[in-house]
């Protein structure tokens, strides 16, 4: 089942887990909260109650508005950012259960300070970063990548006092690192790093995994498909992705994400067996037929063998409408167990001039090599003669 508005880059979960099995899996969350919201109306029936679900959905008002409040600004940066953060950055923040508290933040990477924009962070507890909202600031209209965008060091905007830490800046006094490079060597150049990272911007929310983070896998969600399409499936797996309950569940604890993280590894294993199983059978029955075949043609006349092995041939322009298919699933299924760091299997390969097996060979005639063109002088079954004579 597609998701629209989420992106999973460089699968930071298999393509099949999220697609077909990640919706099934979440269903206990929707559950849990409905549950709650209903035990907060019994202890308050006058209280203004809704799960995160429901929160996540309603951001579509505040973000239309953000949008419609922006139009018309083009020499004011700062008034810009203070409606992004005032009109959607705080109520995204709240509806996903993370602290706002915009600042910049020092941090100290071989002996010297530099400043990253953060809009709120969860710490563990022992203190240490567990989660950081940095704040992707776009100053125009145009959508753009949070990863490309930079820090807005003019017009006093994201940075306010200089003393606290460096930002490198180009010829025009603009930020000129991306985001991509303040994520790698900024945030998790730290000697104490945050586990995750929640990239904001008007347009994406980014969440990062620092596990992940060396293959560049990420989860991307696209705001104006998920608040615009409505998809209730998307909203709910949005909701359940970001909220910090599942990133930074109070109390320690394992998160939620992990544990579909785990979920996902298995569903990509079972998929590669039940594929290996069904390749075994496909070779197996293939094989059966291929031994039939061979049996028959001992019982005829050579003059005879020519037409009988046209019969089991199969022409080359007419692949094997079976194991090519399996190989191909089987390959994409291990691609899978690779890309999620489980190495297991060594990965299927299959193409038209060399299959897996040349059982798509079985019945061919070869020719005698030392006279190119000639008359076939033998019957090739499985790679090896099988009788026939000239």
């Amino acid at each position: 089942m597609a998701l629209p508005g989420i992106s999973n880059a460089n699968e930071f979960y298999s393509a099949q887990y999220l697609e077909s099995v990640l919706a099934g899996d979440i269903k206990k969350v929707r559950e849990r909260w409905t549950e709650q919201a209903k035990a907060q109306l019994e202890a308050d029936p006058m209280g203004d109650v809704s799960t995160p679900e429901a929160q996540f959905k309603a951001l579509r008002k505040p973000w239309q508005k953000l949008r419609e409040a922006e139009i018309g600004i083009t020499e004011e940066p700062a008034e810009r950012l203070r409606l992004q953060r005032e009109l959607f950055f705080q109520p995204l923040l709240e509806a996903l259960g993370y602290p706002f508290a915009p600042r910049a933040e020092p941090v100290l990477i071989g002996g010297e300070a530099y400043q990253v924009p953060l809009l709120g962070e969860v710490s563990n507890a022992k203190g240490e970063p567990w989660l950081w909202v940095v704040e992707c600031f776009n100053p125009s209209d145009e959508p753009a990548d949070p990863l490309e965008l930079t820090i807005a060091t003019r017009w006093g905007c994201q940075i306010d006092d200089p003393s606290l830490g460096t930002v490198l800046t180009d010829g025009d006094g603009q930020g000129s690192e991306t985001w991509e490079e303040l994520i790698s060597e900024r945030v998790f150049g730290q000697e104490i790093p945050p586990r995750w990272v929640l990239a904001v911007s008007r347009d994406q929310l980014l969440l990062i995994d620092r596990q992940k983070w060396a293959a560049s896998r990420l989860l991307r969600f696209e705001l104006g498909t998920l608040l615009g399409e409505n998809n209730p499936d998307a909203l709910l797996a949005a909701a359940t992705l970001l909220h910090s309950e599942h990133t930074c569940p109070t109390g320690g604890g394992t998160p939620l994400l992990d544990e579909l993280d785990e979920n996902s590894h298995k569903h990509a294993y079972e998929v590669s067996s039940d594929l290996k199983y069904a390749l075994r059978r496909s070779i197996n029955s293939s094989t059966s037929v291929k031994a039939r075949g061979s049996s028959l043609l001992s019982l005829h006349a050579p003059s005879h063998a020519d037409r009988d092995c046209r019969c089991l041939q199969r022409p080359p322009d007419r692949p094997d409408p079976v194991l090519p298919g399996l190989c191909g699933q089987l390959r994409a299924a291990q691609l899978d167990q690779r890309a999620q760091g489980d190495e297991r299997l060594p990965v299927a390969q299959h193409n038209s001039s060399h299959p897996v097996l040349p059982l798509r060979h079985a019945g061919h005639h070869r020719e005698d090599p030392a006279r190119p063109g000639s008359r076939p002088t033998g019957l090739v079954a499985g790679g090896a003669g099988a009788g026939g004579g000239s």
